[in-house]
């Protein structure tokens, strides 16, 4: 009889000790993290990168009692792929997710919600944008994954395209509230995304007469509004101590430069500059930091800070030390775009990018000096051979023809 109990109860042990190992038991002392990335947001048009209309006190606070970094820059000008950099820490070619219609983030690849889960924090989403919809593979690896946008009428917006951010913020709150968000002191890795500034640009309220010949900057008001909404709920019950914060945008937005009146088509720094702000237990306040950084920068960074280990595979580095204020070396930013030949024909563009120069492979090979040019007004590609910074050349476009990783079906996305 005790030769059988103590048999039943090894393997009662056998089956869960597997479980055991894929989550370990979260350490007391890690912050909770919050991830905000905030879609077609320009740097420039925020009040703490030198903006002066804008109304962006929340945003200017985390910077105030954070590290800001001066140049940030995203991989894609499309919410999808973009977003996919952020999350897996590698770039297009690695996660395969190369545009917002007919891509799916590959299989193997694995996420931000995978790495927290298993570390044992709670894992939640809320998005606010379609190209985000979970079949697209963006819900991988999260508990809670809510994509609840509703159904509208408005011609200039596919039906179930857009959450609005009061919206959005409401459905956080709530999952604040239920027992289970924060049992036991667990902490929760969190990821926020508000679309508003996406085009059209129709701030709601009184925001839309103070900001009616700008109603762009009145959406990033909006957003900057309800993102304070949900740091005040953290204050009051006592979380905002102990998360780490990092917000961002996925690309930024044409705004008429270089033609451009959205984004997408081009790989200018008007789409692809984005803010990159960082706040919270351990992070001295009131730097800015002149280290570019970039979206797969995001994923270990966050786990660094949160006393994990990035994964082997894992593109991007930790900006931990540039946040404590040690100097970091330049790493160069690879940046593409394939919607000009996905959707209008067009050749698509590869670009290269380091602290100074970008080069940009086209039809019309160009390059850029940032320092001097920061608008990449005057194509220096015809005098130069190439720029001079010790960097490897740009990716042949030709070498990429085999890695296009289309899905069996396509899902249209639009040009987000």
């Amino acid at each position: 009889m005790r030769k059988r109990l103590l048999g039943g109860v090894c393997g009662i042990l056998l089956v869960l000790l597997p479980a055991c190992r894929r989550a370990a038991p979260p350490s007391a002392d890690r912050p909770n993290v919050l991830l905000v990335t905030i879609d077609t947001l320009r740097a420039d048009r925020v009040g703490c990168y030198g903006h002066a209309p804008a109304l962006t006190p929340t945003l200017d606070g985390l910077a105030s009692r954070g590290v800001r970094f001066a140049t940030a820059v995203a991989h894609v000008p499309l919410t999808g792929p973009s977003h996919a950099s952020v999350l897996t820490g590698v770039t297009p070619l690695g996660h395969g997710f190369r545009d917002n219609g007919g891509y799916v983030l590959l299989a193997e690849v694995r996420t931000a919600a995978e790495d927290f889960g298993k570390a044992g924090y709670r894992t939640a989403a809320f998005v606010s944008g379609f190209p985000l919809n979970r079949r697209f593979g963006f819900d991988r690896g999260f508990e809670a994954y809510d994509d609840h946008f509703p159904k509208g009428n408005d011609p200039r917006r596919a039906a179930h395209v857009e959450r609005f951010a009061d919206a959005t913020t409401d459905a956080v709150l709530r999952w604040l509230e239920t027992p289970d968000a924060t049992p036991g002191r667990r902490p929760f890795f969190l990821w926020v995304h508000y679309y508003d500034p996406h085009a059209p640009y129709e701030p709601p309220g009184e925001l839309a007469a103070r900001f009616r010949g700008e109603p762009y900057d009145g959406e990033v008001a909006f957003v900057d509004q309800q993102l304070g909404r949900l740091l005040r709920r953290l204050e009051e019950k006592a979380e905002l101590a102990r998360t780490l914060i990092l917000a961002t945008s996925d690309h930024g937005e044409g705004l008429g430069e270089h033609g451009e009146v959205s984004h997408g088509l081009f790989i200018y720094d008007s789409t692809l500059k984005v803010p990159f702000v960082v706040a919270g237990p351990g992070v001295s306040p009131g730097r800015i930091d002149p280290t570019v950084a970039r979206g797969i920068d995001v994923l270990p960074t966050l786990l660094d800070l949160a006393g994990m280990k990035a994964r082997p595979e894992i593109e991007g580095r930790s900006l931990r030390p540039a946040i404590e204020g040690r100097e970091m070396s330049d790493a160069p930013a690879y940046a593409e775009t394939l919607y000009p030949l996905r959707e209008l024909g067009w050749a698509p563009l590869f670009a290269w990018r380091t602290s100074r120069h970008k080069m940009i492979e086209a039809p019309t090979p160009e390059l850029y000096d940032l320092e001097s040019d920061p608008g990449e007004t005057q194509n220096r590609a015809a005098r130069e051979n190439g720029p001079d910074t010790g960097q490897p050349a740009l990716l042949d476009p030709a070498s990429l023809k085999g890695r296009s990783h289309e899905p069996a079906g396509t899902v249209t996305a639009g040009g987000a």
